[in-house]
Parts: C-alpha cells; structure tokens; sequence
C-alpha cells in the first residue's frame, strides 16, 4: 500500500491477479503508459473469461442466468448461511435439489 494506491489480490479469484484502489493520476501512470491514450483492458477480459469469472450484465443477463449457473456461489457472491436477498429461495432450492426447472 501507498499513499495514493492500494492493491489486493482479486477476491474472486486468486489466478486474476490483484486489483487496485488508485487515484487518477497513478490509474493513467500505471494502465496508460504514459500516452494520454485510455489502457487496452482487453488481454484482462479474455483472462478473466478464461477463468470462468462473470461480470456485469454482459456475462450475466438479468432473468437469463441464474446465480448458480454462473458459478456465483463458487466465487463466494451467494452466501447459504445468511439472507435475505432476491432470489434466495430458488437459489437455495437449486443448490439443494441439484436442478431449476424454468
């Protein structure tokens, strides 16, 4: 940890490396090398779908794929010890039975 950054290893998943708190001016020294042009996040997007590792509506279309589909559980999104949330019984009753009917 710096003053002006803090980085942790990703909690979805150890193999994507760490992530960053950064202020702006260390976000364009450190993703744009120095070219005043926005960094390529390309290379990341590929690593973190090969790593099977959602994110944001694009891999998760709302009311298409279910948590558990999505290995959401696996990644620690899904907790089956505490609620509520939406969706909670249906999440519950997958992981238990094993199957969703649509």
């Amino acid at each position: 940890r710096t003053d002006d950054a803090a980085f942790f290893t990703d909690p979805r998943f150890a193999a994507l490396g760490d992530r960053a708190i950064l202020t702006a001016d260390r976000t364009d020294e450190l993703l744009g090398n120095g070219t005043g042009k926005a960094a390529d996040v390309s290379l990341y997007h590929a690593w973190r779908l090969c790593c099977a590792v959602p994110e944001g509506p694009g891999d998760l279309p709302a009311d298409v794929v279910l948590p558990l589909h999505a290995n959401l559980d696996l990644l620690g999104f899904v907790s089956f010890s505490k609620g509520c949330y939406t969706g909670q019984e249906l999440t519950a009753r997958t992981k238990h039975r094993g199957a969703v009917r649509r």
